[in-house]
């Protein structure tokens, strides 16, 4: 039961050809819902009825115009899968990015504690430079001062000891 409407001597296929045949002749570009109007049927008709011409009117429209994005009501049931599939996957991977923002933020913890960790140190070693050439120039005092290098040992080993038992 297909729609053999006869309207100006012609029936609804033969319309269809004639303003397929302008379309193309004259360099147009109709969308389907235009394309439908021109051959005077319903586009739920022609789209549902004459499934391949519609195929055909979106084909050349896209090739001049670029892929157009399809709402998820007029995929097919294979495409809506798909699109489904891919709704899954995009939140898979923002949770998955959420959990990377988090390790960041640790991360960044981490770096900031061990950058002040680094700073401490390098004030600990500019103290013990100043302490040691302090140590230095008091030995040096001492021995200017007549004490024997035998004592300037004994102090410098008791030195050490203190300082491993700082350690």
């Amino acid at each position: 039961m297909s729609n053999r409407r006869i309207i100006n001597g012609q029936d609804t296929p033969a319309r269809i050809e004639e303003i397929w045949n302008y379309m193309v002749d004259n360099d147009k570009y109709y969308n389907v819902t235009e394309f439908a109007r021109r051959a005077k049927i319903s586009p739920t008709t022609f789209c549902h009825r004459y499934r391949e011409w519609a195929e055909k009117v979106r084909a050349r429209r896209d090739r001049r115009y670029g892929k157009r994005k399809r709402s998820p009501v007029t995929l097919k049931r294979v495409e809506t899968t798909e699109f489904k599939q891919a709704l899954e996957q995009i939140k898979e991977l923002q949770r998955t990015v959420g959990s990377l923002r988090s390790q960041l933020s640790c991360a960044e913890k981490q770096v900031s504690k061990l950058l002040d960790a680094e700073n401490e140190c390098k004030k600990l070693e500019a103290e013990n430079r100043k302490l040691r050439g302090a140590v230095e120039l008091l030995l040096e005092h001492l021995q200017m001062a007549g004490v024997t290098q035998e004592k300037l040992m004994t102090i410098w080993s008791s030195l050490e000891k203190q300082i491993q038992v700082v350690r």
